[in-house]
């Protein structure tokens, strides 16, 4: 069974595809590099998902929704096909701006 969480103002019981969506994150954030950055990268989500109220507390997200959209390797919009960088966006016809990113 996953791990139930507690913040100050509500707790959360991780899903199957949380933690799926969480360890895709880990893997994938520059950062993290080795087994302490990805415990730093987890950690990170978990206590910004259950202490800050924003978005996704405010709209009742599920956990992957959250990590998903603060998670630039894993967020959908920045995949080749996403509107960030899909032929025709502002990255995808502008040389200097992809040679950022």
């Amino acid at each position: 069974m996953p791990a139930l969480f507690r913040g100050p103002t509500r707790g959360y019981r991780f899903t199957e595809r949380d933690i799926e969506w969480l360890a895709r994150s880990m893997w994938c954030e520059e950062d993290a590099d080795d087994e302490e950055g990805m415990i730093a990268v987890a950690w990170t989500h978990i206590n910004r998902f259950l202490l800050v109220n924003w978005k996704w507390l405010k709209h009742d997200w599920p956990f992957y929704k959250y990590v998903q959209a603060h998670s630039q390797p894993i967020n959908p919009i920045w995949a080749r096909t996403g509107y960030k960088c899909k032929p025709g966006s502002k990255y995808w016809d502008n040389e200097a701006l992809r040679a950022k990113h």
